[in-house]
C-alpha cells in the first residue's frame, strides 16, 4: 500500500441534503475524538444552512440541511474499500441532532456531530489523534499552515483533501476584534472547505512552546482548528484571509454544547 497521510483520511467531502434529497450544498467536514465516541465536525454554517448574520436559508430554495451523506473507509485497505454513509441532522423530537456553543450560538462558527458508525467498519484517522503529532509545537504568526478541504466540490482525488497552504496572519494567542479562540490565516481558500481542518506542519527543526529549537527527524504536525470562511470586510477576494476557530471550541461544545438551532444572536 502507498503511503498516505493520517490527516488525509481524517477529512471528508460533505453532501449537504433537504428532506427530499436535494443536495444544498458542499463542504467538508473531519474526524475528532473525544472520550470513546467519533465525531463529525464542521461550521455551524454548513449543518444549519443558515447565514450567520441574517438567520436565512442559504440555498435559494429556502430548504435547510436534513441529512448529510460521506465517504467511509472500511478497512485498513484504506482508499480500495470506501463506502458511502448518512447521517441524520434532525433527530425524532424534530430537534437538531447536532451541537453548537452554549452561549454564543452561531457566532462561534463550529458545529460537532456525534457519529452512529460502527467502528469495526471505521477505519479513517481522526486529527486530533493522528501520527506525527507534535504537541509542543509553538504556534506563532507567520508559521506555515495548511487547509485541508475541497474547493468547490471538484478535486477530489479518491475522497482525498487538497492541502491548501497558508500562513498565520494574526497573533493567534491575543483576541481579534474581542473575540478569544479566534485567528486569521492568508489563504487562497474557496468554497466547498468551510469545516475544514488547518494543520501546523514543520520538517526538521521546529521550535517549541518554549521558543527553543528542537531538532527532530521527518515531520511535525499539530491540529489547530476549524477553518470557517474568509473575513467579513470590503473587498473579500483581495484580503484573502480566513478564519479559524481554536480546537478548544470543539471541546466546549461536546462537553457543554446545544442542541443546534437557528436563532441568531447579536
Amino acid at each position: 500500500m502507498n503511503t498516505i497521510d493520517r490527516y488525509s483520511v481524517s477529512v471528508v467531502p460533505l453532501e449537504i441534503l433537504s428532506s427530499t434529497g436535494q443536495c444544498l450544498a458542499n463542504a467538508t467536514g473531519f474526524f475528532y475524538s473525544y472520550g470513546n465516541n467519533i465525531y463529525l465536525v464542521t461550521n455551524w454554517h454548513v449543518l444549519s444552512g443558515r447565514d450567520s448574520q441574517t438567520g436565512q436559508p442559504r440555498h435559494s430554495s429556502g430548504a435547510i440541511p436534513h441529512s448529510l451523506s460521506f465517504p467511509l473507509i472500511r478497512t485498513e485497505n484504506f482508499l480500495n474499500d470506501c463506502y458511502s454513509h448518512s447521517e441524520l441532522l434532525i433527530n425524532e423530537q424534530d430537534q437538531n441532532s447536532w451541537l453548537q456553543e452554549k452561549d454564543f450560538g452561531q457566532k462561534v462558527d463550529v458545529a460537532v456531530l456525534k457519529l452512529n458508525i460502527d467502528k469495526s467498519k471505521f477505519a479513517n484517522g481522526v486529527v486530533n489523534l493522528s501520527s506525527g503529532v507534535t504537541g509542543d509545537l509553538d504556534v506563532a504568526v507567520g508559521i506555515d499552515v495548511f487547509v485541508l478541504g475541497y474547493p468547490r466540490n471538484q478535486t477530489k482525488q479518491h475522497n482525498i483533501p487538497v492541502w491548501k497552504k497558508a500562513s498565520i496572519a494574526s497573533e493567534p494567542n491575543y483576541p481579534l476584534n474581542n473575540q478569544d479562540e479566534v485567528f486569521l490565516i492568508d489563504c487562497a481558500t474557496r468554497e466547498g472547505m468551510s469545516g475544514a481542518p488547518v494543520i501546523a506542519r514543520q520538517l526538521g527543526i521546529c521550535s517549541n512552546i518554549d521558543g527553543e529549537l528542537v531538532l527532530r527527524p521527518g515531520v511535525h504536525s499539530k491540529f489547530l482548528g476549524v477553518y470557517s470562511g474568509r473575513y467579513t470586510g470590503d473587498d473579500l477576494q483581495e484580503m484573502q484571509l480566513g478564519i479559524v476557530w481554536k480546537q478548544e471550541h470543539i471541546n466546549n461544545i461536546i462537553s457543554f454544547g446545544v442542541k443546534g438551532g437557528f436563532d441568531i444572536i447579536q
